[in-house]
């Protein structure tokens, strides 16, 4: 089972810059689950998450957003999101993960 929360605090810039536009989004994930019969899944190697596996972050999108032909606005940003819970890892920047993110908009 997955919970994906996301809450998009929307544009922090005015108008000015049609290029620029950033809009902020607070993110949280959390995913359980388990397999019982694992011997029926010959040749993959996979973890299951047994207990709560749980992260949240910051999205930053539309860092540059450029119009297409007037159909639509492809926009480049970036996020982090951190790991904790039981599935933590020793130090803060082996929880840390770093994203690329690509949207298309109308």
């Amino acid at each position: 089972a997955y919970l994906f929360l996301q809450h998009h605090l929307g544009r922090i810039t005015s108008n000015q810059w049609p290029y620029f536009r950033p809009e902020l989004s607070l993110l949280h994930h959390m995913g359980i689950g388990s397999l019982k019969n694992s011997a029926a899944h010959l040749a993959i190697d996979f973890k299951t998450m047994d207990r709560t596996y749980v992260e949240s972050g910051l999205l930053l999108t539309n860092i540059l957003r450029v119009n297409y032909l007037n159909l639509f606005y492809y926009g480049l940003g970036g996020g982090v999101f951190y790991r904790y819970g039981p599935y933590a890892l020793p130090t803060v920047s082996q929880n840390l993960a770093w994203k690329l993110v690509v949207t298309i908009g109308l």
